[in-house]
């Protein structure tokens, strides 16, 4: 098997070239209202290829806009139309709707609604993107309560990148922290990714283990080099299956979508050591060393 899966790889290693991204900017100018109040859409808004949920822990309208004649929609007319979570406390997650990475670079915010006496000057609004490999990166930007009708201002993320997900909690109204958001210039590319599964989630002796997918794929316009790691976790040890493509020698072209599976990985025998195993798989930037996929399949042999 292992030599099978080297073949794949450098089978695949003939073009060479950068790896493809495209930035773009969501606006919810679309989501425009007339009239005055809100528009609630729920827990989830789905726009431009990403997936806006509101986790909604003590219910409510969830992710709205306030109606264009509003004095709380942001300075600007449609255009400017915003979104925000209705109810303080709410935990607002993005991510891209077909389960792809991306990256965030860019974001307006806005005060949530008009601006009441006693609001401080400026209050923080904390993002936290999850990246593929689980790890985490956070920022804090510093927003300006304006007198009056709320406007929209700028800020830039440093490090937001190979990300899964962006939270960000809603403030509270009253105490001035409560905001809206518009403009998120997002990086949708690569959609380069490896995948695992097994068959079943335990096993017993006699059981065939069997993969149905162990996949490679780059979805994006351009060749995209990549270093190839797949490996077996047994308890108390970890087996290399494939490693290959750290020089830059391999090379997925663009379009790929190579499922290796199915086929019987192996058998459970009465020797094998009992508990957890993972079947996983991770693609890494050869040149940098930065995690572009990883997929992690657990299951016990009993």
């Amino acid at each position: 098997m292992k030599n099978t899966l080297v073949a794949m790889a450098f089978g695949l290693a003939f073009l060479s070239g950068p790896l493809a991204a495209s930035a773009a900017t969501i606006s919810f100018a679309d989501l425009a209202v007339p009239g005055t109040g809100f528009m609630g859409f729920g827990s989830t808004v789905l726009h431009d290829g990403f997936t806006f949920t509101s986790n909604l822990p003590i219910g409510g309208p969830g992710l709205s806009v306030w109606k264009t004649d509003d004095t709380s929609h942001p300075a600007g007319g449609a255009a400017t139309t915003s979104l925000f979570d209705f109810t303080a406390g709410n935990t607002t997650t993005i991510a891209r709707t077909d389960g792809g990475v991306f990256g965030l670079n860019a974001i307006d915010l806005a005060n949530y609604g008009v601006s009441l006496g006693g609001f401080p000057a400026t209050f923080a609004v904390t993002f936290v993107g999850t990246r593929a490999d689980h790890s985490t990166v956070q920022q804090t930007f510093m927003v300006a309560n304006f007198p009056g009708q709320p406007q929209l201002q700028t800020f830039s993320f440093t490090g937001f990148s190979n990300l899964v997900s962006v939270s960000m909690q809603q403030g509270t109204y009253s105490a001035g922290a409560a905001f809206q958001f518009d403009n998120l210039v997002v990086v949708t590319g690569p959609s380069v990714l490896c995948d695992t599964e097994v068959s079943h989630s335990a096993y017993v002796n006699g059981d065939l283990v069997q993969v149905p997918t162990l996949r490679f794929a780059n979805l994006t316009t351009g060749p995209a080099a990549v270093e190839i790691k797949v490996w077996l976790g047994v308890p108390g040890a970890t087996a290399s299956i494939l490693n290959a493509g750290a020089t830059g020698s391999v090379v997925l072209p663009a379009g790929v979508d190579a499922n290796l599976g199915p086929f019987t990985f192996f058998t459970v025998t009465p020797g094998m050591p009992r508990g957890g195993y993972e079947f996983s798989c991770r693609l890494l930037d050869p040149t940098t060393g930065e995690i572009v996929s990883v997929k992690r399949t657990s299951f016990v042999i009993h």
